[in-house]
């Protein structure tokens, strides 16, 4: 799973801030000030995100994509939050599980 936009003007770690909070439902305006970027800048950055996955419908089935979302978000519950540094290796974990169901068959 390949994130970010190509061409981004923002830094990885303010995309990465920004994806936290769409995934988390926070609005865009809420996140801008979070994160420490432009309003608008964060409006079309949702904008671009909600997009992608519209687009990956046609090719994935998208419960596919709000399971593992939804998943995902489950994980990281327990967690109480991660640091933001730490937050693509938590995800990854997150990817990895989605596409390992059952990591003790494979072993």
């Amino acid at each position: 799973m390949a994130f970010g936009f190509r061409k981004s003007r923002l830094s990885w770690s303010k995309q990465l801030r920004l994806m936290e909070h769409f995934v988390a439902g926070t609005t865009a305006r809420t996140a801008a000030e979070l994160a420490g970027v432009n309003p608008k800048t964060a409006a079309f950055y949702f904008h671009s995100l909600h997009q992608i996955i519209v687009l990956a419908e046609d090719k994935n089935h998208i419960n596919g994509i709000e399971n593992f979302w939804n998943q995902a978000k489950r994980h990281l519950r327990r967690f109480n939050g991660v640091p933001k540094e730490n937050f693509p290796l938590f995800l990854r974990e997150c990817e990895w599980r989605f596409n390992t169901p059952n990591p003790k068959l494979n072993a």
